[in-house]
């Protein structure tokens, strides 16, 4: 018969120099403890070392669960736990909710080894994949490990609290705001006003259409760029193999890239956005409740004017009537009232 490992508790087998469970080296004098049948009462001492190297086990356990600071990042539910794997080595952890199994190759990298369904989309994605801790957790939180798309659903799921249009834009300058060059933001435009979301910033500032004087969208919108590169060559057969080399490299280096402008001016301040995801056309038709509610306002402000300038014209006549107002007198009180409205209507 074996031995007992003082260490885990385990049978050792005769011929095996390492315990097979936790890979202490066997050593008859001090790491081993004779088995009942060679130790008469060595029951209570198999059962004590069994007890104290579980006990230990226990520790380990905790300790190593404890490492593992990221949740499943397939089910999103369950904290991977240790398995052992021989020789000690607390190398791979599984999930116990849903199974899946990862392999630590690294001193913060895990790799994707094993899932029960093998039709998964999670495993036919990552599947033998190596990663940090922090990149599947991210996988957990977003879906995704890579920065940009991360932050595309950060973005997505800012606007999908608003009920109007959401822009993506990059505030290229301002005048009157308390926003610095190059920060993101979302333009939403809700129902009579325009919101400004920056990313990151819990608080929103709302723009009244009313408060607006100016919309303006501009820009060249989506343009293609390559290399350029123009083939030719020796005779017609080698002008049309250069050609087909230059067309393939023009193809496999061509780029769009959207430029739209965005340029709001308000009574007492203005702001220049960039956008790369609308087309300047488009951006103008999903904007139009907006020209369209400082349109009514601009005729609003001009009837109010038309309404005050036939006032200080019939008043103007009252006076010339009751004599208080000479005729030059006159002509040049309504030449100076009809002047001042017209620069007014010219300044708006």
């Amino acid at each position: 018969m074996g031995e007992i490992c003082i260490k885990c508790g385990s049978l050792l087998e005769d011929d095996y120099l390492f315990c097979g469970l936790c890979g202490l080296k066997r050593d008859k004098n001090t790491n081993s403890v004779p088995s009942a049948e060679k130790e008469p009462g060595g029951n209570d001492k198999i059962e004590a070392s069994q007890t104290t190297s579980n006990a230990n086990g226990a520790v380990r356990e905790q300790k190593n669960t404890k490492s593992q600071n990221f949740l499943c990042p397939n089910c999103r539910t369950d904290m991977p736990v240790p398995v052992r794997t021989g020789f000690g080595m607390n190398k791979r952890i599984i999930c116990s909710a849903c199974g899946i199994s990862f392999l630590k190759v690294g001193a913060d990298k895990y790799r994707l080894m094993s899932f029960n369904n093998i039709l998964a989309p999670f495993w036919q994605k990552y599947r033998n994949r190596t990663l940090t801790v922090k990149d599947w957790d991210n996988i957990r939180l977003y879906g995704y490990y890579e920065p940009h798309k991360i932050k595309k659903v950060k973005i997505d799921r800012i606007a999908s609290r608003y009920d109007g249009l959401p822009v993506h834009c990059t505030v290229i300058g301002a005048s009157g705001w308390e926003i610095s060059q190059g920060s993101e933001c979302l333009l939403i435009m809700e129902k009579g006003s325009f919101r400004l979301n920056l990313l990151g910033n819990t608080q929103d500032q709302e723009i009244p259409f009313e408060q607006l004087v100016s919309i303006d969208i501009s820009g060249p919108g989506t343009e293609t760029s390559d290399l350029g590169i123009w083939g030719g060559g020796f005779g017609l057969k080698g002008a049309a193999k250069g050609i087909l080399v230059a067309n393939a490299i023009n193809h496999l280096t061509r780029t769009s890239t959207t430029n739209t402008f965005i340029h709001l001016v308000t009574l007492d301040s203005e702001m220049f956005l960039h956008t790369s995801e609308y087309e300047p056309a488009k951006l103008r038709i999903d904007l139009s409740p907006a020209f369209v509610a400082l349109k009514k306002e601009k005729e609003k402000l001009d009837e109010d004017s038309s309404s005050s300038l036939i006032r200080e014209l019939k008043e103007l006549h009252f006076l010339f009537q009751s004599g208080v107002l000479t005729d030059d007198e006159f002509r040049e009180a309504k030449r100076k009232i009809i002047s001042h409205t017209q620069s007014d209507n010219d300044s708006n």
